[in-house]
């Protein structure tokens, strides 16, 4: 037994990660504006690009079909519950994959009863610092400490 508290990850929205959003459709606008095409492609391409930036700045469940609120991993008994922004807990049946960076960390899980996997990214300005290290610590043992699958 490896004798970690349980954690609890309560995730706010990344400024970061919005300014990055932010940016990225300024950029495709202006590369839209700036290129030789229509006037009736180039305001349609404008909406739709603005459009996009809004529903993933407010939240839009529409492209986000999991808003992550928080995140609870009790990594003795290796069991990890995801908890959206309606206070529903989804059981994650297995970790896909993780990536760790020092300022971002990806996981792709798979939930119990769902086909898809989600793909959760947690940016370091989403949770306080200490959380953010013990969660990186944490990520970088799961497969000592692997999520039991409940497929088979």
């Amino acid at each position: 037994m490896i004798g970690f508290s349980p954690l609890h990850v309560k995730c706010e929205p990344s400024r970061i990660m919005a300014a990055g959003v932010v940016t990225a459709h300024v950029v495709a606008l202006a590369c839209l504006i700036f290129s030789d095409i229509s006037r009736f492609v180039l305001i349609s391409g404008a909406l739709v690009l603005l459009l996009s930036m809004l529903s993933i700045l407010s939240g839009s469940a529409l492209l986000k079909p999991l808003r992550l609120h928080s995140l609870k991993w009790d990594l003795d008994t290796r069991r990890m519950q995801l908890i959206d922004t309606d206070a529903v807990s989804h059981d994650v049946a297995c970790i896909r994959r993780i990536a760790i960076t020092p300022y971002l960390l990806v996981l792709c899980v798979k939930r119990d009863q769902r086909r898809l996997s989600d793909w959760l990214i947690i940016a370091s300005d989403s949770v306080d610092s200490e959380t953010f290290r013990r969660l990186r610590v944490a990520l970088s043992l799961a497969p000592a400490v692997e999520l039991p699958s409940r497929d088979s």
